[in-house]
């Protein structure tokens, strides 16, 4: 119920799609997976990695692969579910996780979020109180919202919780994006959001 649905585009033979239209035929293995491990693909990956390649990324002190190098990669040679959308942050942001791509900077989420403005990150923006109805200052509104944000969590979070969590832009963008859906859980109960977080601040003022 948080995590929401699959998409369908990630299954072993996914249906062939044309123009939003569904077909009975399904792809084989081999035509899901051949276009990723095209040379064509493998080279210009090997060549975004640069000296970071054939290392462990865990033990590599030198650069990583910069967000908006990878970003435009993966559009580029627009692989299935990783061209675009939501299944495309989250490789990235996997990425981040195992060190081998950067954090990307406010504005390079700010521009994305911008961009998606039905997925899940804009409307925990709108759910925590932040209120934008004009499309041209859109980015700047996402940036301002998104930092705030960002700084409380920054401010108010602990060192161990910051290092368990990979505390960073693409963590608060993730936990924005589960806001809505725990609001939909709560809606009706006897609970939410705002009350466990009010609870929170009583219980560290009482253990002091």
């Amino acid at each position: 119920r948080v995590w929401g649905q699959p998409s369908s585009a990630l299954a072993l033979r996914p249906l062939i799609t044309a123009k939003g239209e569904r077909y009975n035929t399904t792809k084989t293995v081999l035509e899901k997976f051949s276009p990723n491990w095209s040379q064509e693909f493998m080279d210009e990956w090997e060549s975004l990695l640069g000296e970071l390649a054939y290392q462990n990324p865990r033990q590599w002190t030198g650069k990583r692969i910069p967000w908006q190098s990878l970003d435009a990669l993966l559009k580029k040679h627009k692989l299935p579910c990783f061209m675009n959308g939501l299944t495309q942050l989250q490789f990235m942001h996997n990425l981040i996780i195992m060190q081998i791509c950067e954090e990307p900077t406010i504005n390079d989420i700010a521009s994305w979020i911008s961009h998606n403005p039905k997925l899940g990150a804009y409307a925990g923006l709108h759910a925590l109180g932040f209120n934008h109805h004009e499309k041209k200052d859109r980015v700047r509104w996402v940036k301002a919202a998104f930092q705030c944000v960002y700084d409380h969590l920054d401010i108010h979070m602990t060192p161990e919780d910051k290092t368990a969590v990979h505390f960073g832009v693409s963590f608060v963008e993730h936990i924005l994006c589960k806001v809505p859906r725990w609001e939909g859980i709560f809606r009706g109960g006897q609970s939410s959001l705002r009350q466990l977080g009010e609870l929170a601040v009583e219980k560290a003022e009482r253990d002091g």
